[in-house]
Parts: C-alpha cells; structure tokens; sequence
C-alpha cells in the first residue's frame, strides 16, 4: 500500500508539472488541461491512499 501511494504521488507529481510546463512554455494548446486534469485525479487517489495508510497505522497500534 505504501509504494503504491509513493508511485501515485510521483505520478502526480510529474503529470502536474508538465501540465504547468505546457501551460507556461509552449504554445496554447490542449495538452496541458489534459495533464493538469490527470494530475488532479492523482492527487485524489493519492489523498485516498494516505488515508487508509493513516487508518492502517491506527488499527495496528
């Protein structure tokens, strides 16, 4: 559980910053709402998988 929230953290990471690359240094197109969009999505899954590693912590102790 713990590599797959570190995998979708990079992930999220990665597509949001390419997003803003996009955005910012290319040409207007409509790569960047895509990745920013996917980003966004990753984060949520990311916040998902942080909680249930925080209420996997909780049960153990």
């Amino acid at each position: 559980m713990r590599l797959t929230y570190y995998l979708t953290f990079v992930a999220a990471n990665a597509l949001i910053a390419l997003g803003l690359g996009y955005l910012f240094f290319k040409p207007p197109n409509d790569y960047w709402q895509g990745l920013l969009l996917a980003g966004a999505f990753n984060v949520f899954l990311c916040w998902r998988y942080y909680q249930q590693i925080k209420e996997e912590d909780n049960n153990a102790k």
